[in-house]
């Protein structure tokens, strides 16, 4: 779904769950959805109950501003130290990127034939450069962390900047 050329991020279910036709609140949330304990979801469901079905309020309450910045580290592995087992590379940079910032989503890939460890994670919001240089640190300690258990040939660190990794200079 677009709109003027940008691309709207999937609604997401407790949103249809509050509001499922997005222009009037049909009333209460359902019993099992009250206090989540997730940021923001509370304050979407309260306007959802005090909606007098006026017009539309998810526009009112939804802020596509404040998604946390993403970032994958891509680390190129060459050969794995003696007494370390390949397996244990990507739960170990998992691990490092863990100790400073949100992993969504560790993997092993195999590009052009060659192993990298990718370790998508997100962290909180604090302005483009501040963010940029805190994933720069946080990739230079992953990648400190893997060269004890591997050799790693390559490093890269990109952003999702509007649906696509763009590479973070640094």
């Amino acid at each position: 779904m677009s709109t003027g050329g940008r691309t709207r991020p999937r609604q997401y279910s407790w949103m249809r769950m509050c509001c499922p036709r997005r222009t009037g609140c049909s009333g209460e949330a359902p019993a099992e959805s009250q206090a989540s304990g997730l940021p923001g979801i509370d304050a979407v469901r309260s306007a959802c109950v005090k909606h007098d079905g006026a017009g539309p309020h998810l526009s009112e309450v939804r802020d596509y501003g404040a998604a946390m910045p993403s970032y994958r580290v891509e680390l190129q592995i060459a050969d794995v130290r003696p007494g370390h087992h390949p397996a244990s590379v990507v739960p170990i940079a998992a691990g490092a990127a863990g100790e400073e910032a949100h992993v969504d989503k560790p993997q092993l890939i195999v590009q052009d034939g060659l192993p990298w460890a990718v370790i998508r994670f997100s962290i909180d919001r604090t302005g483009r450069p501040d963010e940029d240089r805190r994933a720069c640190d946080i990739a230079a300690h992953v990648e400190r962390t893997v060269t004890k258990v591997a050799d790693v040939s390559r490093t890269r660190l990109t952003r999702r900047v509007h649906g696509e990794w763009v590479i973070v200079p640094g």
